[in-house]
């Protein structure tokens, strides 16, 4: 992985579930796509899945050598709130019940799978109005969700990598 690639990795917050870290953003593509995005450590991430990642239809898996540049995401949920999402845990297989509250009060049902960083917004919102998150089983049917499918660059020795640059 190039340096300027590797310092734009370092800046991004990662989210961390079940020990793996998990790096929101955004990835031009050798296709010339502008991609929502997580970048990942393969072995790490082969381990996560245990090996069934090849098998999932709401993800597209990719290698580094398709990854032309990253970028920060500016959709992406903030980090902190998202963490949180994380750290509240599965509330069914696979998935995760949660409600935004926005800046000005607002509520916000989700119902996603297993990442929450890229989201559906109702109308005027967006990531930057959010201010706080409750987690658990959500009463309202009215719900939104995460946005699909997830792409996701499998990277080997990511975390060597990293240290080395």
């Amino acid at each position: 992985m190039s340096i300027s690639k590797n310092n734009v990795l370092k800046e991004i917050c990662p989210i961390i579930e079940n020990n793996v870290l998990f790096y929101p953003c955004s990835v031009l593509t050798t296709e010339g796509q502008k991609e929502i995005s997580y970048i990942v450590d393969k072995q790490a991430y082969f381990n996560y899945t245990m090996g069934l990642y090849k098998d999932s239809k709401y993800f597209n898996h990719f290698c580094q050598n398709d990854i032309v540049e990253i970028y920060k995401s500016e959709i992406r949920l903030p980090f902190k709130i998202a963490q949180e999402i994380y750290d509240f845990g599965e509330t069914r297989m696979g998935g995760r019940s949660f409600l935004l509250i926005f800046d000005d009060k607002s509520e916000q049902h989700y119902e996603t799978g297993s990442f929450v960083d890229f989201l559906e917004y109702p109308l005027n919102k967006s990531a930057k109005r959010v201010i706080n998150v409750k987690g658990g089983n959500q009463s309202d049917n009215k719900y939104l969700k995460s946005m699909e499918p997830i792409n996701i660059f499998l990277i080997e020795n990511l975390q060597l990598l990293m240290q080395k640059q």
